[in-house]
């Protein structure tokens, strides 16, 4: 037995085919009209609609479709295949061919065939004017009856004022209570005879009257005392709210509920003394409790507003005149019952009924709640600010925050009670927790004075983050909460912000202060609603708010620090640069552990991430700069916040780059080389700030020549720093460090030759001088670059062995190893002025000579004994060098001892380097064969 889905499906397809089925047939019809053939009325019986045949197969049916009688001159036209249109999911109907022109003989000319009645037009039936007929009886109605109620009351008025002069006060009091009457029974007794509006205008005229008759007795005549004026008034006002329900009218009962408000405006010379506020607090409530009653039953949302504004109108009127702080906490009574009534009328309906809530009543709501914040603060603000705290209480503004949290706790209990009786009820439950976390927020600053605040709404943000990530929907609106949370963390946020960019401490003391308690908060708070939307797989939210905390914890350490080296007195004469390096030192700190966190697997800290680097980048380019300014004689060696964070600096970059390294998971951004070049330049400067500082403080070697002596140890250490960071970047595969080092190298060996010519020189021993230590670290440095590139070739960029490398430092080293002797050289010769002063220079330069070629024949000899071609070919050239400078410079310029000894070392070492190649040429010859030098 097929199951019912399936039986459903059958009988849509049915249907469909049926109503296929019938477009064809008066597609027949009008094509028979056409062709002026009598058309084929399908019957409406079931026994009149053609059989349908039974197929064999009863997966594929077949509908036979009705024969059409048509001329014998008429071709046949294909029948339309419908049945596997049908059969398909979506019913689409054939295109039928259009039929052909029929020619004028065929038509028929004496006979007119008519339309079935399915295709003919319907007449509109002729109908009157709405719109002037409703304004007709609106003129002739509504209009007249209370135009003409209106000029009754009137003519009664001046009735009264007439009748004055020929009947007594009481005799006008009893005509004006009959006639009120006589118009209540009449409109009783037209009830039923005659339209609704009718009767309510009529009964409306006879309270009027009766209103107007009892204030004209007790106000105007005297005749009647004033509660029994006042009772007679109530008394009409609750006939009033009866008829307006036995008759089911909202304006009956609008005009009792604006005659009750009006009753102690009519009598307010008696009804509104000192000595009568409790009587007037008492009729007020009793008339709100009755006339919401009334129109809560009837469902009459406008009364509620009515009684509310009239309310609110009234008493101030009252407050206005009569107010005295003697009736504080009546009026609070008063306020605290009638806002009991308002809130319960509005949320009878739902609560009774179970039944969602109307948007009136939650404006109704929000609006009772309103005013009676307002007027109970008002109220409440003088006796509760007056109560003293002790002295470390005195951020609290006394108790003042214990009237929003009552509201606070109503309206969650409230809330509660909705949410269990009417769970479907969501707009009246997202206000009541609304209003509840709103009295909430507003209590904190109403009790609290400056940073306390942030602080509480902080907290008060976590614990509703928790409340709407951790609680079912079905037992709160958690997106509601969510959405609170954060905006009240938005707001913690920026308060906390703008007190400490605007507010100073007078006793500042480092840690235990409002402000690091105020971030602590703040940073709390955004930590833990960052992890508890991680948690629940939230990331945008998440990694806002870990952004977020971030971004104050930087903020926190850059104020404390700044304000803790003030309070403690520190480096009075370069306070800020070391106040702001040690900020730029514990940055990095902060940086590291941000980053080291956010490279774990699943842990959505990317813009924790992002905001790391750009304060470790902040805090690399600032003690950079701020170091390069800073140079002072009270700060001492290596232990200074110049060296210290400098240092800590370097470490942190570099930690994070090997964390990168070791990570497959970082951004395009986050890359090794970035930080370890950051890392390897902050390392030299931390050390070189350190070399020259200590030059400066000590002065050596002497208080004339310091300056040259600590930039030429400077560059030599950039020479060991570039050979230590090229084999790091050789290590790492970071081709930007290695090319950095390199850089640097060239740098340091640049500079060196800049300051070798400096006059303080002179000073010095020959040979034994910071500049020949300078230079004999660079040498050594490049040697062992050019060693280290040429054994690690297959383990370098193709960039990188296309430069050759090795060639290059192989030639800069040695040049600067040919600078330094010839230097220390004729530094050696002036400085002892051997042989005797006026012939010291042609020694110095007999001495250059022979040196260039001892020096040549060294690196021939190294050559041939190490296979090194650049070394011969160096030899070679120097020595051409030499030969070019004894010819064209000793033998014009030396005398002839020193020319003879320039030209027999020469000559000598010639000798020998051709003695060397006619000795081993050969074997030179094979080893160059095998490759192209």
């Amino acid at each position: 037995m097929l199951p019912q889905d399936d039986w459903l499906q059958v009988l849509r397809r049915l249907e469909a085919v049926e109503k296929l089925v019938m477009e064809l047939l008066q597609r027949v019809q009008r094509l028979e009209l056409q062709v002026g053939v009598k058309p084929t009325v399908l019957p409406r019986e079931p026994k009149g609609k053609p059989e349908v045949t039974a197929m064999p197969e009863p997966t594929e049916p077949k509908i036979p479709t009705p024969e059409i009688s048509v001329e014998p001159e008429e071709p046949k036209r294909p029948k339309p295949q419908i049945l596997r249109e049908v059969m398909k999911p979506s019913v689409e109907p054939p295109i039928q061919p259009k039929p052909q022109p029929i020619p004028p003989s065929r038509q028929p000319v004496t006979e007119q065939p008519q339309k079935p009645l399915s295709e003919q037009p319907e007449k509109p039936s002729p109908k009157p004017s709405r719109p002037a007929f409703e304004l007709e009886m609106l003129l002739g109605g509504k209009v007249a009856l209370w135009v003409g109620a209106i000029l009754v009351l009137l003519a009664a008025t001046f009735g009264l004022a007439y009748s004055w002069q020929f009947i007594g006060p009481t005799g006008r009091v009893v005509v004006g209570i009959l006639a009120g009457l006589t118009f209540i029974a009449s409109g009783e007794f037209a009830r039923g005879r005659t339209t609704k509006w009718f009767v309510e205008g009529i009964t409306a005229l006879g309270l009027a009257l009766l209103y107007l008759t009892i204030w004209a007795a007790a106000m105007r005549y005297r005749i009647v005392e004033f509660p029994l004026a006042f009772s007679a008034m109530a008394i009409v006002t609750a006939s009033g709210v009866a008829f307006s329900v036995r008759h089911d009218a909202l304006s009956l009962m609008l005009f009792a509920t604006l005659g009750g408000f009006l009753t102690p405006v009519l009598l307010r010379s008696e009804a509104t003394g000192i000595n009568q506020t409790l009587p007037f607090f008492a009729y007020i409530t009793l008339l709100n409790a009755g006339v919401l009653a009334t129109a809560t039953y009837k469902r009459w949302q406008v009364i509620n507003f009515v009684a509310l504004f009239a309310t609110l109108l009234i008493v101030s009127g009252w407050a206005l005149l009569n107010y005295e702080p003697a009736l504080r906490w009546q009026t609070f009574a008063f306020a605290t019952v009638n806002f009991l009534i308002f809130v319960s009328i509005g949320i009878a309906y739902p609560l009774r009924f179970r039944e969602r809530s109307e948007p009136l009543d939650l404006v109704f709501l929000l609006a009772v709640t309103g005013i009676y914040f307002v007027v109970g603060a008002w109220l409440l603000w003088e006796p509760l600010t007056a109560i003293r705290m002790p002295k470390p209480l005195a951020f609290m503004r006394g108790a003042l925050g214990i009237f929003p949290l009552m509201l606070a706790a109503f309206w969650a209990i409230l809330g509660e009670m909705v949410r269990a009786r009417v769970p479907n009820d969501k707009a009246l439950i997202v206000t009541s927790y609304g209003l509840a976390v709103g009295f909430l927020t507003i209590a904190v600053p109403m009790q609290f004075r400056g940073n306390p605040i942030a602080m509480v709404w902080a907290v008060e943000a976590a614990v509703l983050t928790t409340v709407a990530l951790r609680v079912s929907q079905e037992r709160a609106p958690t997106e509601f909460l969510s959405d609170m949370a954060q905006l009240i963390w938005l707001l913690a946020l920026a308060l906390g912000l703008w007190l400490d960019l605007t507010e100073t401490e007078i006793e500042w003391r480092p840690i235990f202060n409002e402000r690091f308690a105020t971030f602590a908060a703040l940073i709390g708070s955004s930590a833990f609603i960052a992890r508890e939307y991680w948690l629940r797989a939230k990331e945008v939210t998440s990694e806002l708010a870990a952004f977020v905390a971030a971004g104050l914890v930087f903020w926190l350490i850059a104020r404390e620090t700044v304000a803790w080296f003030e309070w403690a007195g520190w480096f009075v004469e370069h306070r800020s640069e070391a106040a702001w390096l040690t900020v730029f030192g514990l940055w990095s700190l902060v940086a590291i552990a941000i980053l080291s966190v956010g490279l774990k697997p699943n842990v959505p800290l990317g813009s924790a991430q992002i905001l790391g680097t750009i304060a470790l980048t902040i805090a690399a380019f600032g003690a950079f700069f701020v170091s390069l300014s800073v140079v002072t004689a009270d700060w001492l060696l290596v232990f200074n916040p110049r060296f210290v964070n400098l240092l800590l600096l370097a470490v942190a970059l570099g930690v994070v780059a090997r964390a990168l390294m070791r990570s497959t998971d970082r951004g395009e951004l986050l890359t090794p080389s970035i930080f370890a070049f950051a890392s390897f330049v902050l390392s030299i400067t931390a050390f070189s700030e350190e070399i020259y500082a200590g030059f400066w403080r000590l002065k050596v070697p002497s208080e004339a020549t310091w300056e040259t002596a600590a930039w030429l140890c400077v560059f030599g250490f950039w020479g060991v720093s570039a050979l230590v960071g090229w084999l790091a970047g050789l290590r790492w595969r970071l081709t930007v460090l290695r090319n950095a080092s390199l850089a640097i190298w060239a740098t340091a060996s640049l500079g060196a030759l800049s300051v070798s010519f400096s006059p303080d020189i002179s000073e010095w021993r020959p040979f034994l001088n910071f500049r020949a230590a300078s230079f004999l670290v660079l040498i050594a440095s490049g040697f062992s670059l050019a060693f280290a590139i040429e054994r690690n070739q297959g383990r370098l960029t193709k960039g990188e062995q296309e430069l050759l490398l090795p060639t290059f430092f192989g030639a800069a080293t040695n040049f600067l190893a040919l600078w330094t002797l010839t230097q220390e050289t004729h530094f050696l010769f002036r400085k002892t002025q051997f042989p005797s002063p006026e012939t010291w220079r042609y020694a110095a330069q007999g001495a250059i000579s022979v040196v260039w070629a001892i020096y040549a024949a060294v690196a021939m000899a190294v050559g041939i004994v190490k296979r090194w071609s650049g070394a011969r070919w160096l030899g070679l050239i120097l020595l051409c060098l030499a030969v070019l400078k004894v010819f064209f410079v000793d033998l014009g310029f030396l005398t002839l001892p020193y020319r003879m000894l320039s030209f027999g070392v020469l000559g000598l070492i010639l000798l020998g380097v051709a003695w060397a190649y006619s000795k081993y040429g050969e074997l030179i010859r094979q080893w160059a064969s095998p490759k192209t030098e």
